[in-house]
């Protein structure tokens, strides 16, 4: 059975038993595999690819080698494309096409790879490229090391940097939650607009935003790089955006009991030093000022400014 490939390389990356690599595809051959279950019809395939560069794997195939990689995908081209999670379904594995592979050796007999995730190239300057890369480099680090490598992979226009510095931030034997807040909030601050608004919804997790808990290093590194957005983005939408994250995460309700829920959030506004507390209650009100309806950011604008 082949495998659905997932756009998720950098679960792979590390992994002994799988070749990273970036190809050329130079052709792709599809034949009818008959219907399935539930009667959809499938087309299995044989993708040529020439070896541009092998970043890790066993038995590492060599730059310039040819590959052939075995796909399968929904016959119907309308079904195909309606269910663009499997990759099989959504690329056309055109010639020219770049990619990056995560594979399996051939098993079995079989002189075809088996694709278990794959990343479509913009072209050759891609920086998931450079990306890879470095994280293939960080991966062969001690752990330590790694979590001083981080910072700069998770702040990196490719989104296979982010993911990979994610996975590894997520695991608490790398780094403790309050460790890892840290590195993810410094990176989000400095990165650019269109990087935040990937990084966001991740830093807003419960991995390291945890409100119930009160103003701990964990929550005030992370609710300081919002404010810091709210702060510097010259963009009115961008300004809405990081206000609406401050107020779903402390402008909603803390505590049942409301003296309690204003106590808490006043704990927040004085354990935040950076943004210093006057720009950070400027920002606020502004906010507050152009979403009236929203009690939440008045909320935030009343602690801020005591």
């Amino acid at each position: 059975m082949i495998p659905p490939i997932t756009a998720n390389i950098a679960a792979f990356i590390g992994d002994p038993k799988v070749a990273l690599v970036h190809v050329t595809v130079s052709s792709a051959q599809w034949t009818p595999a008959g219907p399935a279950a539930g009667g959809v019809a499938y087309e299995s395939g044989v993708i040529t690819a020439d070896v541009v560069e092998v970043f890790s794997g066993p038995g590492r195939p060599k730059r310039d080698d040819v590959m052939s990689i075995a796909g399968r995908r929904i016959a119907n081209e309308q079904m195909r494309f309606r269910d663009g999670r499997d990759m099989w379904n959504s690329l056309e594995f055109e010639n020219g096409l770049q990619m990056l592979f995560a594979l399996q050796l051939p098993a079995g007999g079989s002189n075809h790879w088996t694709a278990l995730a794959g990343w479509k190239l913009t072209g050759w300057n891609d920086p998931a490229v450079e990306g890879l890369r470095r994280c293939v480099e960080a991966a062969r680090m001690p752990e330590a090391k790694r979590v001083e490598y981080l910072p700069a992979l998770i702040g990196s226009p490719d989104g296979i940097s982010r993911a990979y510095a994610i996975l590894n931030l997520r695991n608490p034997a790398v780094a403790p939650r309050p460790v890892n807040a840290q590195i993810i909030a410094k990176a989000f601050v400095s990165a650019s607009a269109t990087v935040r608004t990937q990084m966001v919804l991740e830093m807003c997790g419960r991995s390291y935003l945890m409100p119930e808990l009160g103003p701990d290093a964990a929550n005030v590194a992370v609710l300081g790089a919002l404010l810091q957005a709210l702060i510097t983005d010259p963009d009115p939408q961008g300004r809405k955006m990081w206000a609406g994250h401050l107020a779903a995460s402390i402008g909603a309700k803390l505590d049942a009991d409301p003296a309690k829920d204003k106590e808490l959030r006043a704990r927040f506004a004085a354990a935040i030093k950076t943004p210093a507390r006057e720009r950070a209650a400027a920002a606020l009100r502004a906010a507050a000022d152009a979403a009236p309806a929203d009690a939440r950011l008045s909320k935030l604008a009343e602690a801020w400014a005591h």
